[in-house]
């Protein structure tokens, strides 16, 4: 007997050889459906019916209509359908494995089982048939993610069950779903495609179509774009389906404030604060407004949400108690901690007159999220019934957990976790998922573990891109129990590709995943700035990151192509999206880095190459925005992907690199990998010289950079047998970084070697010109360090012993309090992740322990380094006992137990916290590193001892040689990379030679056609973006979350005309600037250093950077150091440009501006000497920084000046360097500036163009 608890998905065998055929060559099925069913249960029924047609290509009988040759689907609810309760009664069908161990038909249960050739699907309840109807739905070729991935059906012309099948399931979690959340997008599409015009039934019907299929049975709508009361028609469709609508921590009683609280209050004909506070009227007038919302929802299945914040996501309003001057900060904490306990008990008193049932018997929510938390842990009175829902941080790290107390509640306890976050400057993340599945994982393993159990939410943000986070959280959330058997994140995705695609490469699949989540989570690509990752660290820390994104993309890439060609397009809006825009955003900003770099090394030609790449990879991302909404279903998600303007927050974009005139220098600059600065040569006394250890890196590489032009054929020889040169001979345009190889350095310790380089000029004509004299580099082998036969450990090399903890061995805890764990695929270098399970006493050392053996070659004191997982714990502590050969050891803590604690907002950008304490002096040789666990959930994946120059790295340096017996293991990889040995295991020799500057035939070319051929569009030339205008309307009226005012460029399907004629002609009443001819310093433009200081021109430190002006060869000006701040004017570093009036009159100054953060969001604007005063100022306090205008280029009006006749000169002074300006413009009509193509051209040789610039 085919008997199956807890299948996983799509599992149940649908192609046997014998058995209850339901579908065959004319053969269909009957069905049989009672009429007495819910609708849930129709619908679903429906649906089925509707996916057989699909999968078999037969048209399906209508429901009842028997035929007796054919077999036949039984589909009904215990108590509902007269079929079901018949075959229960005659003991046809058994439905005792769904009782649980009180005898109770279990929440949500379902059963598919053959008998006699029926098969009979039936559910404890409608929810629980519907489940029963998916279940088989997928199994026979329905993907959930049918409509929101394009994923089409796997066709079987026969389909073939078991004849003695039996399967039984139920979920773990009471209520699983999911909340629309920051969704404009998803509206900017609801508007495009659906007749609602706005995200309403049509597109709720679809969204409550996959959280069935996926198993959840719970939804938050969305609440920023509408209300979803406001429709009668979204309550009614989700009671219809099935699905059980509650609220978040903002809407209390199912009102979305955002959208309901003024257009009520209005409608009242009175005035209202939403402000509990205020006794009397107001209060009664609140109580009305959410009675009213009650009795709107009282016939449906819902949650309701208690508690009160502010209209939207801010905090409680209390000004009774604020104002109350009889109130020290104790005493306002106890009232407001009282007067939420009142709005609690007043709410459920609603509860109780208009559903006319005790409070108990309906399921609410309290969720204690910001603000809220301390007053519940003051002690808020909170009835025992509520449901107590715990959020993470919004960055995927539980907060804290229930305590003894709170797990006994016979509300229970839930989750709310974040999938997707819309959060403060520099901090969102809503372009593609980043979130790892194995810290989903991870944490809601926990969740369930330490009692969170009734209610499980997932922020899925606009749903789109993060189809597979859905797909798994929902997983999860129906398999938490012992009883199930939820998979691996890794696991998981390799099934799920299987089965979606028809493929059985899923297992590679899972392998791009992890490592896609793994190297995206060092930093997501939302959080990337300017040198985030360093490239002259310990290595090419950036460029290692970029390497294995490059690789991963190649891979996901080719996968795609090679699969069936109906499902190319579902696996490149799934999986392939997510991997290609991690890749193009890292090079673009890699790259930029890097032309700064090159600029600042007097690498011109390199320089230019770099800012050319970091715009090819903007184009890309450009081509790949174009293709998901344009391409992708035949447009038919276009609007749903808009990450480059706002709303939502903008994906950074635009990193500065620094344009340069490349000029006649056949000079070299040559910097050894590590080095800050490189040595010119020839001309220079210094040596270059490359260090080996003798158990270090095996590949280290310098970086030749031509200092101009011509082109170089360049040859590099060893006169040592025992150093490898993979590339001897190249002709370098740019720049060629050169790998040198020492194998089995330990055989060669303290022997020297010595590089020759040779060049000459590569065009063809001077071919036979001579050699230039040879250049020199030492090649050097350390000494070695004499280990003692039989070692096994780490060994010191290159200044520093870098660790993997998976490596070391585990002694348990005698008592069993405590344990060390692997957690495959949530360290951030490939390696499990190595946490701690349990407490014990800090001071005893009794708990479990991690062993790492090194050997040290430099004796003393020196700095050790432990990279932890983020987790928090914000009613506890977070430590771990440190011990060195058996001592008592000391402990080591980390101050981020919770949000905004100790470096919480640095770790949510990197997602690892550095902890670090100095070792007592140790002695050369042999030693043993003992980490003890004290704390639960401290999770670590790299420890380090520096013994040598600490160098910038948010990574730490690569993983040291492992020594097995004295000898490096064969399975240790010492090539210079953060990258994991598995990536570059696929990669060959691509990585290993991989070029920061790829030559065009490399990267260039592939990239093009892969746009052209795939993308259905050329990188170079993708749509122009929409400017964006912020008016003086928008500064005055406006705020930080208001959109601007968008002008597309002519040709464009949203081209809109700006309200005045702007053409091509300079009138008296426009004034056009351009803050990059301050480098001509002549009496037109000019720098100064310290501010104008009579009218004397003083060389400033502005610097240029590219711009998107001239066609994208233009020029703006910043000042660095970036974030440094002025904050009175005069005192900084200023442009200033001199212009003539020949019209008097009022004139509006805007400038043309791009800034990365609000660190470097302002400037002061001088006029002939005299700064503005701020109130005369547009943006409030001369800041700029909205969502809207945050990393884009857009102009902004900043004031309005009256102008006489004559001269003038406006100064422009940073107050937050890093602001970039590339246009000032000037008016006195009320004119917009004009777009790019209507600039007018300077004849007389104004502005400088990108080619025009020395270093």
């Amino acid at each position: 007997m085919v008997t199956s608890f807890h299948p996983q998905p799509g599992t149940i065998p649908v192609t046997a050889g014998s058995g209850a055929v339901l579908a065959d060559s004319g053969v269909r099925p009957n069905w049989l459906l009672d009429h007495g069913e819910d609708s849930a249960v129709q619908i679903a029924a429906s649906n089925l019916m509707r996916d057989f047609a699909t999968v078999t290509g037969q048209t399906q009988r209508p429901t009842n209509l028997i035929d007796e040759s054919s077999p036949t689907i039984c589909l009904g609810t215990l108590g509902h359908s007269s079929w079901i309760d018949s075959a229960v009664c005659s003991d046809q069908l058994d439905l005792t494995p769904l009782k649980d161990p009180q005898g109770e038909y279990r929440w949500e249960g379902f059963t598919l089982q053959v008998i006699d050739g029926t098969l009979y699907i039936a559910g404890t309840d409608r929810r629980g048939t519907v489940y029963g109807i998916y279940a088989l739905s997928r199994a026979i070729g329905i993907s959930p993610l049918h409509w929101w991935g394009n994923v089409p059906a796997r066709h079987h012309e026969r389909i073939c069950l078991p004849d003695d099948l039996r399967v039984f399931d139920w979920p773990s979690v009471k209520y699983r779903g999911f909340f629309i959340n920051d969704e404009e997008e998803l509206d900017d599409w609801a508007r495009l495609h659906t007749p609602d015009g706005t995200i309403g039934p049509t597109t709720y019907e679809k969204v409550f179509d996959l959280i069935l299929r996926l198993g959840g049975n719970y939804l938050w709508p969305a609440m920023h774009v509408n209300a979803f009361n406001a429709d009668p028609r979204n309550g009614r469709l989700a009671q219809s389906m099935g699905i059980v609508i509650g609220s978040s921590h903002c809407d209390m009683l199912l009102r979305s404030n955002q959208h309901e609280w003024d257009p009520w209050v209005a409608s009242q004909g009175t005035h209202v604060d939403y402000d509990y506070s205020l006794p009397g009227p107001n209060r009664d007038m609140i109580r009305r407004y959410w009675s009213q919302s009650v009795d709107m929802n009282r016939n449906y299945e819902v949650t309701w949400t208690l508690g009160m914040r502010g209209i939207h996501d801010t905090g409680l309003t209390t000004r009774a108690i604020d104002e109350d001057p009889n109130l020290d900060q104790e005493g306002r904490l106890r009232a407001r901690v009282d007067l939420l306990g009142r709005i609690i008990r007043d709410q459920r008193d609603i509860l109780r007159q208009h559903l006319g049932r005790p409070p108990q018997e309906v399921p609410q929510l309290f969720i204690p999220y910001k603000e809220v938390l301390p007053l519940y842990d003051a002690g808020l009175d909170l009835p025992e019934d509520v449901t107590i829902m715990w959020v993470n941080d919004n960055y995927g790290y539980m907060r804290r957990f229930p305590n003894q107390a709170e797990r006994a509640r016979s509300g229970g306890n839930g989750v709310y976790y974040h999938s997707s976050y819309w959060a403060p400057p520099r901090t969102s993340y809503r372009c593609t998922s980043s979130t790892p599945l194995a810290l989903m994982n991870d944490q809601l393993g926990k969740c369930w573990d330490r009692g969170i159990r009734r209610v499980w939410v997932d922020n899925l943000g606009a749903i789109k891109r993060l189809e597979l986070e859905g797909s798994y959280f929902l997983h999860l959330a129906w398999n938490a129990d012992e009883d199930h058997h939820s998979l691996s994140a890794r696991d998981f995705v390799a099934a799920w590709f299987d089965q979606t695609f028809a493929d059985d490469r899923g297992s590679e699949v899972a392998d791009l995943c992890m490592s896609y989540y793994r190297i995206n989570n060092q930093t997501k690509i939302e959080h990337l700035h300017e040198d985030s990752f360093t490239q002259t660290g310990y290595d090419d820390e950036a460029g290692g990151r970029l390497a294995a994104l490059r690789e991963l993309a190649e891979r996901s890439h080719n996968l795609g192509r090679s699969m069936k060609p109906e499902f190319r397009e579902a696996y490149r809006s799934l999986v392939d999206l997510k991997i290609a825009m991690a890749y193009y955003v890292n090079a673009q900003f890699y790259h930029a880095d890097r032309s700064r770099l090159e600029a600042a090394r007097s690498a011109l030609p390199a320089a230019d190459r770099q800012m050319k790449i970091s715009h090819l990879f903007q184009g890309m991302i450009r081509a790949l925005l174009h293709w998901y909404n344009k391409e992708l279903a035949q447009g038919g998600w276009d609007g749903i992907l808009t990450p480059n303007r706002f709303p939502p927050p903008t994906l950074p974009q635009y990193p500065a690199c620094r344009p340069v005139k490349v000029q006649p220098n056949q000079g070299l600059i040559l910097t050894p990998q590590g080095a800050q600065e490189g040595v010119i040569v020839p001309g220079n006394s210094h040596h270059v010289k490359l260090v080996f250890d003798p158990y270090g890196i095996t590949d280290r590489w310098i970086d030749l950079d031509l200092m101009g032009s011509p082109a170089q054929e360049v040859c590099i020889s060893a006169d040592q047998d025992w150093i490898r040169l993979p590339v001897e001979r190249r002709i370098v345009r740019d720049e060629w970084r050169i790998h040198v190889q020492v194998e089995n350095a330990s055989t060669h310790a303290g022997r020297q070697g010595t590089l020759t380089i040779i060049t000459r000029p590569s065009k063809p004509e001077t071919t036979e010109k001579a050699w230039s004299t040879p250049i020199r580099v030492d090649v050097l082998v350390g000494e070695n360090p004499g280990l003692r036969q039989g070692f096994t450990g780490y060994v010191e090399a290159d200044g520093h012993i870098s660790m993997d903890p998976s490596r070391g061995r585990v002694n348990p805890d005698l008592t069993q309090a405590t344990a060390w764990l692997a957690t495959q695929d949530l360290g951030r270098f490939g390696p499990s992740l190595m946490q701690t399970k349990g407490w014990s006493d800090p001071e005893s050392g009794s708990g479990a322990y991690l062993s790492l053996d090194f050997w040290l070659k430099t004796p003393g004191r020196h700095r050790l380094e432990v990279h932890r997982l983020p987790t928090l714990n914000s009613r506890g502590r977070i430590r771990l006992r440190v011990s060195l050969d058996g001592d008592q050891g000391e402990i080591l803590e980390s101050s981020t137990t919770d949000e905004f604690r100790g470096n919480w907002q640095e770790t949510i950008v990197y997602n690892a916290e550095q902890l670090a304490m100095i070792l007592p002096y140790l002695k050369a040789g042999p030693h043993r590193l003992q980490l003890i666990a004290v704390d639960d959930s401290f999770g670590i994946d790299k420890v380090v001892i520096n013994t040598g120059q600490e160098r910038p790295s948010r990574l730490g340096p690569a993983f040291s040689t492992w020594v097995t017996g004295g000898q490096p293991s064969k399975q240790t990889d010492n090539r210079s990379s953060h990258t994991f040995h598995k990536d570059r295991a696929q990669t060959g020799n691509q990585i290993t030679d991989h070029q920061p500057t790829p030559t065009a035939e490399v990267l260039d070319r592939p990239l093009r056609n892969l746009a052209i051929g795939d993308y259905g569009i050329d990188p170079d030339h993708t749509p122009e973006e929409p400017v964006p205008y912020f008016d003086q309307d928008y500064w005055l009226h406006g705020g930080l979350y208001t959109r601007p005012k968008l002008v597309w460029p002519a040709g464009h399907q949203h081209e809109q005309k700006l309200s005045q004629d702007n053409d091509a002609n300079k009138t008296p009443e426009h004034i056009y600037l351009e803050p990059a001819d301050c480098l001509r310093q002549d009496e037109n433009a000019w720098l100064s250093q310290d501010g104008p200081q009579n009218g004397r021109r003083r060389k400033g430190c502005w610097v240029p950077t590219d711009a998107p002006i001239h066609r994208g060869w233009g020029l703006a000006m910043r000042t660095e150091p970036r974030q440094q701040l002025w904050p009175k004017p005069g005192r900084a570093p200023g442009i200033n440009l001199a212009f003539q009036v020949d019209r008097p009159g009022n004139y509006r100054i805007w400038l043309l501006a791009q800034f990365a953060s609000d660190l470097e969001d302002s400037c002061h604007v001088i006029l002939d000497g005299d700064p503005l005063a701020p109130d005369d100022i547009f943006p409030r306090g001369g800041r700029l920084m909205t969502f809207a205008t945050e990393h884009v280029w857009g102009w902004s009006e900043m004031a309005a000046v009256q102008l006489t006749g004559g001269r003038h000169v406006l100064t422009l002074e940073p107050e937050r360097a890093g602001m970039r300006i590339a246009r000032v413009y000037l008016a006195c009509d009320g004119s917009r500036p004009p777009l790019d193509e209507q600039w007018p051209s300077q004849k007389d040789g104004r502005p400088g163009d990108t080619h025009g610039l020395d270093v």
